[in-house]
């Protein structure tokens, strides 16, 4: 896989979700939803991946502790690059 330190002139930037993030919403719905434009940043490969991140359900929710959710995480590196949904 392929890094770039920039983010390609015709590249869309996507959150944890997969969905573009807000500043790309005011394009035309047939760019938006072209996936071949979609790429993630990564910190610890330093630059953009082109694709969406891995996705992985996390279900740990015990009664004293735990996190019920997504995790996500670099398809190059593995880093896990955030979570989203409950912990307790």
């Amino acid at each position: 896989m392929e890094v770039f330190k920039e983010l390609p002139e015709d590249g869309i930037e996507t959150n944890f979700s997969g969905w573009p993030k807000p500043q790309y919403r005011k394009m035309n719905l047939e760019e938006l939803y072209d996936q071949n434009r979609y790429y993630y940043y990564c910190p610890n490969c330093q630059g953009f991946i082109k694709g969406t991140m891995a996705q992985k359900r996390i279900d740990t929710l015990r009664p004293l502790a735990g996190r019920r959710g997504t995790e996500y995480s670099c398809r190059k590196c593995r880093s896990n690059l955030g979570f989203e949904g409950m912990v307790s």
